[in-house]
């Protein structure tokens, strides 16, 4: 690889390293708080909590991980759709950042006492949580394309990019319609599936560094 990849290849390095803060400060905020369950409390809740400072900077860890995921995944993206899934991370990068911003509610807040913050949290939460999958879903069938069509590569990715749409129809579809509880493990699960996006959609572009840097011999 030529050295005019490497910029991308660093920018994915930091959507890894970006989104890997956001489950280690996660991690954080539920030690900084052993009172609660994690299993039962929301996430959100963890930000008003004992050192809600650091489920704030989750929230803002996973916004930056997206953001440079963009960048790297720009040169890459071609066509409506990618331009279209492109559109809506960006939409989704600023949401997080609005859910980081805007506080959620104490879980004791009854209905007719719903701050104007509370209700912005819920309503960024909410989008960034539903548009993700669909956004990770056209960038990646979009990267897909410029792989040769039986290349493992290519299969994989396929894969990959309905990894987040799973997760949101097998765990948040049914906590939203009640067929499981209101709690924190469903969300938790959830944003594994999406971390779990980002880093294997930005690792090939993260490899691309060691290439570049370590280029082979000829001979």
């Amino acid at each position: 690889m030529t050295s005019g990849h490497r910029p991308a290849a660093r920018i994915a390095i930091t959507a890894i390293t970006a989104i890997l803060a956001y489950q280690a400060l996660s991690v954080a905020a539920i030690i900084a708080n052993p009172h609660w369950n994690p299993l039962t409390r929301q996430l959100s809740e963890y930000a008003i909590g004992r050192q809600g400072w650091l489920q704030g900077a989750a929230f803002l860890a996973s916004a930056l991980s997206y953001a440079v995921l963009f960048a790297a995944l720009r040169p890459d993206v071609h066509g409506v759709s990618g331009r279209a899934g492109l559109g809506i991370l960006t939409y989704c990068v600023l949401a997080t950042i609005g859910v980081a911003i805007f506080s959620t509610d104490p879980i004791t807040t009854k209905p007719d006492a719903v701050s104007i913050h509370g209700s912005l949290h819920v309503v960024f939460g909410a989008s960034a949580l539903v548009l993700l999958p669909v956004a990770a879903l056209l960038l990646t069938r979009g990267i897909a394309r410029t792989h040769p069509t039986r290349f493992p590569s290519r299969r994989a990715l396929d894969r990959i990019a309905f990894l987040p749409l799973t997760g949101f129809a097998l765990i948040w579809v049914p906590e939203v319609v009640g067929l499981l509880p209101a709690r924190g493990w469903p969300d938790r699960v959830l944003f594994l599936t999406y971390t779990a996006w980002v880093i294997t959609v930005a690792a090939p572009l993260a490899r691309r560094d060691r290439t570049a840097t370590h280029p082979r011999g000829h001979g």
